[in-house]
């Protein structure tokens, strides 16, 4: 109904109101062509809840002092956005943000903002599902992030980041808990990335060593990428990740510094403390690889089934680097440990390890593979002790090249 006989055609606001509200809340919205996102924004600048299903035009924000709580459906536009401002809060009770055409750019959150996610709820077809920036914090629990190209990115902080994720999933499965590479424009055809990123972090930690809130990452290229950062990674099962697109993927937990004279970082995976810390890789091409100055603690985990190697150590030789292997599960991996490079380091530990590959499935294996080490004398004579592990059905035990009196003991190979 237009307005009067005007040839202007007149439409009165509360009809173009009508009109919008349609539009994003009633079946009409499914009939709209895909679009981008307005640069407008629909901004929060109180408390609200959103319980209502609805289809988003525009970027959120949600500004100093608000909390939004969503409890239902939001599905946002091509390249849509979710904005945390400074001293705001985001919270996601139970409910699915998603996208109704092509992937939208996820979550942003600004130093001092927060988000929780909770009860549920589920993140699914972002570029970017959560971008933390200067520390904010986010607070993921019992929920997904799903079919997003990148899940979570730590940008730079220089003190320990406060955000954690605890007995959730990111993954990129369909509805029935297959892997996929379905994603959507401008990402079709192309694999779920990574996992969470860690960039210039003064400390991250990854999961929680407490019963029943294992996380888990399926059916990614990358799991957890950490770049010039102190990390720890406690209490994750990391299934299926694999390359698709490049050889140099695959790595379930991949650790780079820069060399010095930068500052030595320290990467720990598990732990002996109590059983919860320890992390599972299943069905991955590479477990651990980690590279450049770093102490390495891998401890008490379990890799089954890996392709290339469960834990691959390059050139962590800077003086004071120590790389501790121990007490971790090996099974039917082609290749369990191998460092190569070493030089400089003060120490070099692989203890009380079990290994076991099956012959026939992988004919090439290699239990435990040290080469090219020189480690430095730091006023004592320089360790390398490789002691009471257990080793099985495997093609080569113990290779140590280039290293002058390594202590080999203990050993069992059968």
């Amino acid at each position: 109904n237009i307005m009067g006989n005007s040839a202007l055609e007149y439409l009165s606001p509360l009809q173009l109101g009508r009109m919008h509200r349609a539009l994003a809340l009633k079946s009409v919205r499914k009939y709209v062509k895909e679009m981008n996102s307005a640069v407008s924004n629909v901004t929060v600048n109180q408390n609200e809840i959103w319980d209502f299903d609805i289809q988003m035009y525009q970027n959120i924000l949600v500004t100093n002092g608000a909390t939004l709580n969503i409890i239902c459906k939001v599905a946002m536009a091509n390249n849509g956005i979710i904005k945390v401002d400074p001293g705001a809060t985001l919270v996601l009770s139970g409910s699915l943000l998603t996208s109704w055409g092509s992937m939208w750019n996820g979550i942003i959150l600004y130093p001092g903002s927060r988000l929780i996610v909770q009860n549920g709820a589920t993140i699914e077809n972002a570029l970017l599902a959560v971008d933390s920036k200067g520390g904010a914090i986010f607070t993921i629990e019992d929920s997904k992030l799903n079919r997003n190209y990148k899940g979570i990115l730590m940008e730079p902080y220089a003190g320990t980041h406060g955000g954690f994720l605890r007995n959730s999933t990111i993954s990129c499965i369909d509805n029935n808990g297959n892997p996929t590479n379905l994603l959507l424009s401008p990402k079709a055809g192309v694999p779920a990335y990574s996992g969470i990123e860690v960039n210039n972090v003064g400390q991250a930690t990854i999961g929680i060593d407490i019963a029943g809130k294992t996380n888990t990452f399926d059916n990614l290229e990358m799991g957890i990428i950490s770049t010039n950062s102190n990390l720890t990674v406690y209490n994750n099962n990391f299934n299926r990740i694999k390359w698709v697109t490049n050889s140099q993927l695959g790595r379930a937990i991949y650790s780079v510094n820069s060399d010095v004279p930068a500052a030595e970082k320290t990467l720990i995976v598990g732990g002996s403390a109590n059983a919860d810390r320890k992390n599972t890789f299943t069905n991955c091409y590479m477990g651990t690889y980690v590279s450049l100055n770093q102490d390495v603690n891998i401890i008490s985990n379990k890799f089954t089934n890996i392709e290339h190697t469960g834990a691959y150590i390059w050139v962590c030789g800077a003086p004071g680097n120590a790389v501790s292997i121990l007490n971790n599960m090996f099974d039917d991996c082609y290749r369990s440990v191998y460092s190569t490079g070493a030089k400089g380091s003060s120490s070099l530990e692989v203890s009380n390890n079990n290994i076991n590959s099956i012959g026939t499935t992988r004919p090439n294996s290699i239990a435990i593979s040290i080469s090219d080490v020189s480690l430095s004398t730091s006023g004592t004579a320089p360790t390398m002790n490789i002691l009471n592990n257990i080793i099985k059905k495997v093609s080569l035990g113990i290779e140590v090249t280039n290293f002058t009196m390594p202590n080999i003991r203990n050993n069992t190979l059968t």
